[in-house]
């Protein structure tokens, strides 16, 4: 009877340290993805790093922050109508881009029933400089009598890429989709595509193998 409770006592002690131990991990996670949170002063601004691979295309790396759906939606990161048409959002990236040409001259092509260029007078030159509206493009150039000259033209895009499961009613299973929204009224996506790689989970990393595991030693311990 006593070596009975002597393992009836090691086994509770034996579970208490480890629902510890789990909390423990829980928290240094919590404590970890807080911190790395912290670390970036503005949310809405986050720092990212640029590179040129040897194809000559620009790389953006910047580190993923982890937040709490509460700490998304308090920092406006994500949005109330994104979790009532969606659940078990996995991610959400916002990027803000600018496309900069440089001078380019383009000459007149004259053909013979051309009487607009013929009339230009020699050494005519005139600047012009347009922002539009919204502050989606500008571009400023000058026209002469041998042809118009642009110097600068910038073109401003935003869009944001939501990773998430799509509700489609009671009783049925959501849809996996990825959500691009383009607020750029100029621009349109010509093409998407994407895939999600799976990797198959070893045994010993299931859940089910620690309970057959933890249930077996507990049988054999109680014996």
């Amino acid at each position: 009877m006593n070596d009975f409770l002597h393992r009836i006592v090691i086994l509770a002690l034996l579970i208490v340290c480890a629902i510890l131990f789990n909390r423990s991990c829980e928290t240094q996670k919590k404590y970890e993805r807080v911190a790395s949170a912290l670390t970036i002063a503005d949310l809405s601004n986050q720092k990212f790093e640029s590179k040129i691979n040897k194809q000559g295309e620009e790389i953006a790396i910047q580190n993923q922050l982890i937040l709490s759906k509460d700490e998304a939606l308090e920092n406006n990161i994500l949005e109330l109508e994104e979790l009532k048409k969606y659940k078990n959002i996995k991610s959400k990236t916002t990027i803000e881009t600018i496309t900069k040409t440089d001078t380019v001259f383009v000459p007149y092509v004259k053909n013979v029933s051309d009487t607009v260029i013929s009339n230009v007078p020699n050494n005519f030159f005139q600047y012009f400089n347009y922002q539009e509206k919204d502050n989606w493009y500008s571009f400023s150039g000058k026209v002469s009598d041998i042809g118009v000259t642009m110097y600068e033209m910038d073109i401003k895009n935003k869009y944001s890429i939501l990773i998430a499961d799509k509700k489609l009613g009671l009783f049925k299973k959501p849809r996996p989709e990825i959500l691009l929204t383009n607020e750029n009224p100029y621009t349109s996506t010509i093409s998407m595509n994407n895939v999600q790689v799976v990797y198959d989970v070893p045994f010993y990393k299931k859940e089910w193998f620690w309970f057959v595991l933890g249930s077996a030693t507990t049988i054999y311990i109680t014996k």
